[in-house]
């Protein structure tokens, strides 16, 4: 289903009456309309085929419609008057089921339940209820589905026609206190008029069933006076409205015996339909959805329709997935352009591994950081820069001159207060020797003392001769020089 439009439907076990409304509106133009039958009325499958027609003749009609409303034939339902403890709303919804079981003759969990209120007073309500076998609708409400009309309301058939009259003849209010409206079908006869009140379900809506062969006016006139007792006290009737889809009743006959200015409807029947009191029915249901108050529909009771909510997770459905679409396309773009800025960077970091590999010969591969690499360079550089100033050997040791400038610094230290005289420095790559005397031993011990602060002292062989303190030193430069 898709469009504007609006699809109401009359249906009967074995016939059914279609139209489509162009818009939501009172004054709404009619698309189409149309009629499908079955050869003879069947118990099981009915419905089913009766719903296969109607979705083949509206594909076939290429009918664009948002909603689909069925009014329910009478037989298919019953009527009855209930009376209620309550005036509250809420309260009356939970207990109707308990008032009406005592007007049926059967289990009330076996039946749908379709109510309006009528009155309240402080007694209670009187309410209007409609009842209908959960089969029935089971069946009817499946076969509509499973053709894509699944109907938002189930509603009797009365309703939807005293709604088509109220917006027909009545620009969508009731009908004066003094008309009374009256309409038969080929096997059924309706009455619409005032009760008391100002609301929809304020107004009388009667139902009978004419039988095959029966006389059509001598039926009315029998049905007119039980509805026209129903009217509450203060209202009287004064004009009688017919519409008749056999075209067998006699105005002039009926009027003088009900005391009624009688006369028939204006009604002109769309091309497409034959039956005025089916058409009438199935626009009423077209245009279900300008009801302001709650429908007296089947389904608020039994399987309540969820079209809506259904096309709501669909539509969240597409728009969830089209969001991760959209998502995943701008994280792929974001991602090429990223890796596009990162190219000429992945490019000098290629360049800058190789010139760290060919300074860090040492080294297998570039770390991963840049930080850390730079302070691997810097610490190259360094060590460099020491080789070249004479502190460090290229193998990374103090060099010849840097051992013998510190011995010479430990020697100036104390040359003055030990009498120090020096034999023989010998300065080789591994180590320096020192060889000489001092006056005493106190002197050596401060001499060793000096020479330790900046080199490893590893052997050191002290002695006495000719009154001279001797000594025999061997060291080595400290690691890190």
């Amino acid at each position: 289903m898709n469009g504007q439009g609006c699809l109401g439907i009359y249906l009967t076990r074995d016939k059914a009456a279609v139209v489509c409304l162009d818009s939501p509106q009172v004054s709404a133009e009619i698309i189409d309309c149309f009629e499908v039958s079955l050869e003879q009325a069947q118990d099981l499958g009915g419905f089913t085929e009766l719903a296969d027609k109607i979705a083949q003749l509206c594909g076939q009609h290429d009918l664009q419609f948002s909603h689909v409303a069925v009014a329910l034939d009478c037989s298919l339902y019953m009527q009855h008057d209930v009376h209620s403890s309550f005036s509250d709303k809420k309260q009356i919804e939970s207990t109707v089921r308990f008032d009406t079981e005592e007007a049926l003759a059967t289990d009330i969990s076996d039946v749908a339940l379709a109510s309006g209120i009528l009155s309240s007073d402080e007694s209670g309500s009187a309410l209007r209820v409609f009842t209908s076998p959960k089969t029935v609708l089971a069946e009817v409400i499946n076969a509509l589905a499973a053709n894509n009309l699944d109907p938002v309301t189930v509603e009797p058939d009365v309703t939807c026609l005293c709604r088509f009259i109220t917006s027909r003849y009545f620009d969508g209010r009731r009908p004066p206190e003094g008309v009374l409206f009256a309409a038969l079908s080929e096997s059924n006869g309706y009455f619409v008029g005032p009760l008391h009140s100002d609301s929809e379900t304020s107004l009388i809506q009667r139902t009978f069933l004419i039988a095959s062969g029966q006389d059509r006016n001598n039926a009315l006139l029998r049905q007119a006076p039980l509805s026209i007792a129903r009217l509450s006290p203060g209202i009287t009737l004064s004009k009688l409205l017919l519409l008749d889809s056999a075209g067998l009743l006699q105005a002039d006959q009926i009027g003088p015996v009900l005391g009624l200015d009688t006369e028939f409807a204006e009604f002109t029947l769309p091309q497409g339909c034959s039956n005025p009191v089916a058409f009438a029915a199935a626009c009423g249901a077209a245009l279900s959805h300008l009801q302001k108050d709650p429908h007296i529909s089947f389904r608020s009771d039994y399987m309540p329709y969820l079209g809506k909510r259904r096309r709501l997770e669909r539509t969240l459905k597409i728009i969830s997935i089209s969001a991760c679409v959209i998502l995943i396309a701008v994280g792929i773009n974001l991602t090429l352009r990223l890796m596009q800025k990162n190219k000429p960077v992945k490019l000098l970091c290629e360049k800058l591994a190789a010139d760290y590999l060919a300074a860090l010969p040492d080294e297998e591969k570039m770390p991963s950081k840049l930080t850390v690499a730079r302070k691997d360079l810097k610490k190259a550089r360094d060590h460099i820069e020491r080789v070249r100033s004479g502190q460090l050997s290229a193998t990374g040791e103090q060099s010849v001159p840097a051992r013998l400038t510190a011995v010479l610094q430990a020697f100036n230290a104390v040359a003055s207060q030990t009498n120090l005289k020096i034999e023989k420095i010998s300065v080789t790559a591994r180590n320096i020797t020192i060889t000489g005397d001092t006056s005493n031993r106190s002197n050596t011990l401060q001499l060793l003392a000096e020479i330790k602060k900046t080199m490893n002292v590893q052997q050191e062989n002290l002695g006495t001769q000719a009154g001279r303190d001797t000594f025999s030193i061997t060291a080595v430069p400290k690691t890190g020089g």
